[in-house]
């Protein structure tokens, strides 16, 4: 997870640094509640923070761009999961 935030920008709530986004590196599976099911997060997803309104058009542009690269860096694992998913979901539609 790549954090975006700003030097010496403190968040009162948590006395650390004011945190604007993050964005996934490296995609990841996440549990579901069925074991036939298969879902996942792919690189690149953005999570904006509650301060993320601070941000201007060209800083949100800039962590835009910096998650377009990470998912095109990640593109074969991504890939790999999409399928995992398709394949997840067609046994899931056959069980029905």
């Amino acid at each position: 997870m790549v954090v975006v935030c700003e030097q010496n920008a403190i968040d009162r709530e948590t006395n650390d640094l004011r945190e604007y986004a993050k964005i996934v590196l490296h995609s990841y599976e996440i549990p579901t509640f069925r074991l036939s099911d298969f879902d996942f997060v792919p690189a690149g997803t953005i999570k904006w923070t509650k301060h993320a309104y601070m941000l201007t058009e060209e800083q949100r542009k800039q962590i835009q761009d910096v998650s377009i690269k990470t998912r095109e860096d990640d593109k074969e694992r991504i890939e790999h999961f999409t399928r995992l998913k398709e394949a997840s979901l067609r046994k899931h539609n056959k069980e029905d």
